[in-house]
């Protein structure tokens, strides 16, 4: 795969990349972890010099368009994003991996490095949704010693926000107890299921309740216990 490498003067219309064999050698280097919002313009400015002695700094810049799926470079610029995208994910703490996950934002194409940024700038700095879900970032399901109190856990937290002027939907609950138990319930991909028929407006705490209840009850008779 090749491509020409961008120019100093000229001005991009589009996403410039520069494929190399260093774009394969990124996968397992590491720069600096970003941590949370103090730590977000110094990790940006390394990732993007980084980025530059590449010649890809181009392709984690939402406001440049990409290049058109019927480009003859089209797909040659899908390798390098994904690429640089997975090693951008690499940089990054657990919390904040966890709370990537947790909003979609490294599900299917997202994975691509302007999309990816886009994603850890709304989550580090903060946009009006982010800022609200605050409190269920510190729930780590593994410092709970069952999966009924982690279930509590998470139902003071959403209970509280009913309480203010600023509910949140349950789904946001419910979606958050679901993804530790993935793995370990199969009860789990059923609710998920069962979801699909469940406009996410008129899922009730009544109903986050119901289906907690079952998930805690497998849980107790598989002998599941978080961090085990």
């Amino acid at each position: 795969m090749s491509s020409q490498q961008p120019t100093e003067n000229s001005v991009p219309k589009t996403q410039r990349y520069w494929l190399t064999a260093n774009i394969e050698g990124l996968r397992t280097e590491r720069v600096i972890t970003l941590e949370n919002a103090a730590d977000f313009k110094l990790w940006k400015s390394l990732i993007t010099f980084r980025l530059q002695s590449l010649g890809c700094q181009d392709l984690i810049r939402g406001d440049l368009a990409r290049p058109k799926p019927e480009d003859k470079g089209y797909a040659d610029w899908g390798y390098c994003s994904i690429a640089i995208g997975n090693w951008i994910y690499n940089q990054l703490s657990a919390n904040v991996k966890r709370r990537l996950d947790n909003r979609g934002v490294t599900e299917g194409q997202s994975m691509f490095a302007d999309d990816l940024m886009k994603g850890i700038e709304k989550i580090v700095l903060g946009d009006s949704s982010a800022k609200r879900l605050i409190p269920f970032w510190g729930i780590d399901y593994e410092e709970y010693d069952s999966v009924e109190e982690f279930i509590r856990g998470v139902y003071d937290e959403m209970q509280a926000f009913h309480d203010s002027k600023a509910p949140l939907p349950w789904i946001i609950a419910l979606a958050i107890v679901l993804d530790p138990l993935e793995d370990d319930l199969p009860l789990v991909a059923v609710i998920r299921e069962e979801l699909k028929e469940i406009p996410a407006d008129e899922l009730t705490r009544e109903k986050f309740l119901t289906l907690t209840e079952r998930l805690s009850a497998e849980a107790e008779i598989k002998g599941i216990y978080p961090g085990r």
